[in-house]
């Protein structure tokens, strides 16, 4: 393995570490967003909608280079399991 393919891999594992902490700072606020909604979740489809919009609209304004069908896979996961965190799973 040459160094700068251990290098690139090092520079990987970074973001990995701080994509996993990121995601974690986001179930906490998902645990605070039941708190405040007395308890009660519920999945709002236009809301995940609009997110994804939003999330496509930010890549394609900021040169990212995301397809649009990534950035929705993803984000379906993970609004899948902040849901399933608030209904306690």
């Amino acid at each position: 393995m040459s160094e700068d393919l251990g290098k690139l891999r090092d520079a990987i594992d970074l973001i990995d570490s701080e994509v996993l902490a990121a995601l974690a700072r986001r179930m906490q606020l998902s645990d605070k967003v039941i708190a405040a909604k007395g308890g009660v979740a519920a999945f709002r489809p236009g809301r995940e909608a609009k997110l994804v919009r939003q999330l496509v609209a930010t890549c394609d304004a900021s040169g990212l280079d995301l397809a649009p069908a990534v950035v929705l896979g993803i984000w379906r996961q993970i609004m899948a399991a902040s849901l399933g965190r608030q209904n306690g799973g």
